[in-house]
């Protein structure tokens, strides 16, 4: 099972068990165009790609665990 459809069931479980959204941070290889599109429509929150800076990781982490109400950005 790769990350898209990781994620995709992740949130179908959420929606199903009236869940917070819990965060999902994408790692990937490599950024092609598209791909940011494809990982937020698929339910993740953010990408980054490697290799992989520890300033990136705690950024993309901040950036969602200091949000007051985590939003689900995208229904299935």
């Amino acid at each position: 099972m790769g990350g898209v459809e990781a994620a995709q069931r992740i949130r179908e479980y959420e929606l199903m068990h009236d869940l917070k959204p819990t965060p999902i941070i994408a790692l990937n290889v490599r950024s092609e165009a598209g791909d940011r599109e494809r990982f937020i429509e698929a339910g993740m929150n953010d990408l980054i790609t490697k290799p992989l800076r520890r300033v990136d990781l705690l950024t993309a982490i901040h950036a969602q665990t200091q949000k007051p109400e985590l939003e689900l950005q995208a229904r299935l």
